[in-house]
């Protein structure tokens, strides 16, 4: 756990939003549908518009 932790924490510095977006759907595929676009901003620390453009 304390990896994941570590890994998230350098991927929000070393990559850039679509990067961060690209992986949190390989990871939890499926979210795009049930999960609101404003909470899954959240996750790779982007704000809504700039994740809606990213889709």
């Amino acid at each position: 756990m304390l990896y994941e932790v570590y890994e998230r924490l350098l991927q929000s510095y070393a990559l850039t939003a679509q990067e961060r977006y690209e992986r949190l759907l390989e990871r939890c595929q499926g979210l795009l549908g049930p999960v609101p676009l404003h909470e899954l901003a959240s996750y790779p620390g982007v704000q809504p518009a700039t994740l809606s453009r990213i889709c």
